[in-house]
């Protein structure tokens, strides 16, 4: 009975939660979407699951075997010491340890939570979305990422990839908010949880949070307000960077976290760290830029299609995002280059930021709201580098990448959409053809 009550929640609860946000006119439809998607991932989950439980990379069974505890104290739930024995940052582990006290050993619904999360990623983009460009552009990014297939992989898995991608879209909400001049406290409470949040599943990304709230500091266009309001808007988000590095240091407070290990937000450890991967790094500096943009070529080899396994689905997952949504993210990158009025992709006017925004800087702000994601992309690009990886640890760049996908898709007209598809589609497959046939 819990088992079914939980896997009704996993849709269920998104679905409120879109009815909640979505306007008026819009909370059936977007409840709708989110009510068919759910539906379709989980039974697609409940045939892959029984094929492929796990993918054999053993993070899988390490991250089932820990959650295999029952909570005696209520102090357990929210224990993240109890992991320092099974890994270095316990966050995904002590979350799958609430869904074992429920449902118990299920893997299936462990997984289900994914689904979920990945649901509310939806929601997360459809918020950005709406305050950028208003109901259409929301739809686009929201719709965009459910249909954002290199990701669902990590939901048919037992990874915490998915609990990063959705606590650092999180972050990007904040800093949206933040750049519209909406509630700033709302702003900072969600850019301060996002980070804070972030740091029992994978620490080092917190520099990531640190490094984009700096741009937007820096490279925020002028607004002419009162002095003092200029100061708090610049101020805060600096007060807070230093809060961050100050915690991060603290390896004490870092522990109770479930932080183990000399993990560290220190120079020191940070360049440990790094040391590490540049000796495992197997990239090449020519292909890599390519290689980021794709995050995963196995499916273009002809050997790839001889064996059915779990890997074969990330692979799969790559192609559409190949075929469709990479040219429309480089027709996203032009018409943010060619500094494209937010009014062409909007079919309703954002009211609520117009009153927020100066009329002189209305007709740039989107690149104003595109300011941090370029730079979140940027800066993902170096950890990617750094880490020697264009596939997991890439993963929270790509619902970026559908949202600028999503802008350039907005930004064309129907038969502009179909050619640039055309085009590129049997571009890409002469190249491949030729590239496989004489190469």
């Amino acid at each position: 009975m819990y088992g079914t009550l939980f896997l009704v929640g996993t849709v269920l609860v998104p679905m409120l939660i879109a009815f909640a946000i979505a306007g008026r006119e819009d909370r059936i439809r977007l409840a709708s979407l989110i009510f068919f998607s759910g539906t379709i991932f989980l039974a697609v989950l409940s045939i892959i699951n029984i094929d492929f439980p796990f993918s054999g990379s053993g993070d899988e069974r390490s991250y089932y075997a820990s959650s295999l505890r029952t909570f005696k104290s209520f102090g357990d739930w929210f224990d993240l010491t109890q992991f320092k024995s099974t890994h270095s940052q316990g966050g995904y582990s002590l979350v799958l340890s609430w869904v074992h006290q429920i449902v118990g050993k299920s893997l299936y619904l462990r997984k289900a939570l994914n689904i979920s999360l990945f649901l509310f990623l939806s929601l997360v983009w459809f918020s950005i979305g709406k305050i950028i460009g208003g109901r259409r552009l929301a739809f686009v990014f929201g719709t965009g990422i459910l249909l954002g297939t290199p990701m669902w992989y990590y939901f048919i898995i037992l990874r915490k990839d998915m609990s990063i991608i959705l606590l650092q879209s999180g972050f990007l909400l904040g800093l949206t908010h933040f750049m519209s001049g909406r509630n700033s406290l709302t702003s900072y409470f969600m850019i301060g949880l996002s980070t804070l949040a972030l740091i029992p599943f994978r620490m080092l990304l917190v520099f990531v949070h640190l490094a984009v709230i700096s741009s937007v500091i820096l490279f925020r266009p002028k607004q002419k307000r009162q002095l003092w309001g200029l100061m708090a808007r610049t101020m805060l988000p600096a007060i807070m960077v230093i809060a961050m590095l100050a915690f991060g240091t603290n390896k004490d407070l870092l522990g109770k976290l479930g932080v183990s290990g000399n993990a560290s937000l220190d120079i020191e450890s940070v360049q440990k760290s790094i040391e590490a991967q540049e000796k495992s790094r197997t990239l090449s500096l020519i292909k890599f830029p390519v290689l980021y943009l794709i995050g995963e070529t196995s499916a273009f080899t002809p050997r790839f299609w001889r064996n059915v396994d779990a890997m074969f689905i990330r692979g799969v997952g790559v192609i559409p995002w190949v075929f469709i949504g990479l040219p429309f993210f480089i027709s996203g990158i032009l018409s943010l280059v060619n500094n494209q009025n937010i009014n062409q992709v909007a079919t309703t006017t954002v009211t609520h930021v117009k009153k927020e925004i100066n009329a002189d800087l209305y007709s740039q702000t989107d690149r104003m709201f595109f300011i941090p994601f370029i730079f979140f992309l940027i800066i993902y690009a170096a950890v990617s580098w750094l880490s020697g990886d264009t596939t997991r640890w890439r993963l929270p760049a790509v619902p970026v990448m559908i949202a600028i996908a999503g802008w350039g898709w907005a930004s064309l007209r129907a038969d502009q959409r179909f050619r640039l598809i055309l085009i590129w589609s049997f571009s890409l497959s002469i190249l491949l053809f030729g590239y496989y046939s004489l190469i």
